[in-house]
């Protein structure tokens, strides 16, 4: 008796989709007349391809699926010919009508989906993004504030550079005596050519020849700035800048461009 009762949900379901032909679907017919389990099993088939076409959908039992897919595989383009006038029943129960609502259901939810994940995807792209732009402000907020503390420091000695060129000094160099550093901060200098870059020099008290330091590159508007530049040993009285090769060198090979004297007494 359980296996007639699946047969028969079986094809209360192809009824309801449209899949019956021939003698089968007038036995079905026949039998549907008065039988009231088999009418409510059609009605419940029924019921449930109209819900899929307008909720998102869950996917379909597999015995029912396949059965909708070989149905399309073996469905035929029928000639032109002049559509038929049917009844509402007729053409509820016709060749296609369930399988399309099925196919409906199933592309609606794939389109859903996808447009979940793309959501998903752009709001996780731009959280990361302000996660940066906050790390970045944060990062820039902490160096200033640093500089200004340090600008502010009453042990800061500063001199501007002059310009070899007569040119107004575009230069500036603090020194800190205390923790033996420098910083330098520069503005509307020149850009230097590809393979070259600004190098620093410290004239150490009793020693003639310039101490080498640092290279630096001023950015597209002549900027540059170096903190914590390490102070050689000894009392500087004088820094300079020179052009050298990017890497720098221990002996200056080209004119200084920038100079200037501490006050040591």
């Amino acid at each position: 008796m359980s296996e007639q009762n699946d047969e028969l949900r079986d094809l209360a379901e192809e009824y309801a989709l449209g899949m019956l032909e021939g003698a089968q679907l007038r036995a079905f017919d026949e039998r549907l007349a008065h039988d009231a389990d088999l009418q409510a099993e059609v009605a419940s088939a029924r019921d449930a391809l109209a819900d899929m076409g307008f909720a998102i959908p869950v996917r379909p039992a597999a015995e029912l699926r396949n059965k909708v897919m070989a149905s399309i595989g073996h469905a035929t383009t029928p000639a032109a010919v002049a559509a038929p006038v049917t009844d509402i029943a007729t053409r509820r129960r016709g060749p296609g009508v369930g399988t399309w609502m099925a196919l409906t259901a199933i592309a609606a939810s794939a389109v859903v989906i996808a447009k979940l994940a793309y959501d998903l995807r752009d709001v996780r792209e731009v959280a990361a993004a302000a996660e940066v732009r906050v790390a970045q402000r944060d990062l820039q907020i902490a160096e200033r504030d640093s500089l200004i503390v340090q600008l502010v420091d009453p042990n800061l000695e500063s001199i501007s550079l002059t310009a070899a060129t007569g040119r107004a000094p575009g230069v500036r160099v603090y020194i800190d005596r205390r923790r033996g550093v420098a910083m330098l901060s520069a503005a509307a200098i020149e850009a230097v050519p590809a393979g070259q870059a600004y190098q620093l020099w410290f004239i150490v008290a009793g020693n003639p020849a310039p101490v080498p330091s640092v290279t630096f590159q001023p950015d597209s508007t002549g900027t540059a700035m170096l903190r914590n530049v390490r102070l050689p040993e000894g009392i500087v009285t004088a820094t300079a800048i020179s052009r050298e090769p990017v890497a720098g060198s221990l002996a200056p090979t080209s004119p200084v461009i920038f100079a200037g004297s501490f006050d040591t007494r």
